[in-house]
């Protein structure tokens, strides 16, 4: 069985400032761009967890039953 950390699953964040890719460390941003060392303070707002699956309705109440078809001959 393959171990994948949670960090794995958190999708990379574009840097506003050169537009390349920002891999998080440790479930975190890093406090700078690794690549034109910008500051990412507000980035981490734009990878927001995914929501929730709304929750199914009710099912519906079931029928009455059909009357038995006439035997074909």
């Amino acid at each position: 069985m393959c171990f994948r950390p949670a960090e794995a699953e958190l999708p990379p964040v574009m840097c506003p400032s050169c537009g390349k890719k920002i891999n998080r460390i440790g479930g975190a941003l890093p406090s700078k761009c690794p690549f034109c060392k910008e500051p990412t303070d507000g980035i981490e707002d734009a990878a927001a967890a995914p929501a929730a699956p709304a929750a199914p309705g009710a099912p519906a109440a079931p029928g009455a039953p059909k009357p038995p078809a006439a035997p074909q001959q």
